[in-house]
């Protein structure tokens, strides 16, 4: 088994996730996110393999349409032994789209 093996990765793994929203009458909810996953390999010890800043905006249009803007600023170090070796991504990332509720 490799460390990045589900069964192997999962035992080793401490997560935090920490999300504040506020819903506006007007529809707008603005959303502030941290995650960290911290896993203990016996290759690299203690190494984070998701640490991440998530900020986020939704509108909804009516109850069934909900648009939204996400934007995840990555805190990994790219440069580190442990992200190069598990191939973790390093890179910022924003997204947009539309949610339909049914």
């Amino acid at each position: 088994m490799t460390a990045l093996d589900d069964g192997a990765m999962a035992q080793k793994t401490k997560n935090l996730e920490i999300v504040g929203q506020y819903q506006f009458e007007s529809g707008f909810r603005p959303s502030i996110a941290w995650l960290q996953s911290v896993a203990y390999t016996p290759e690299h010890s203690r190494f984070n393999r998701v640490k991440y800043l998530d900020l986020a905006l939704f509108y909804d249009l009516n109850e069934h349409f909900t648009l939204y803007v996400d934007h995840k600023i990555n805190r990994l170090n790219g440069g580190s032994d442990a992200v190069r070796a598990h191939e973790l991504s390093s890179a910022n990332v924003t997204a947009a789209g539309m949610v339909y509720h049914f």
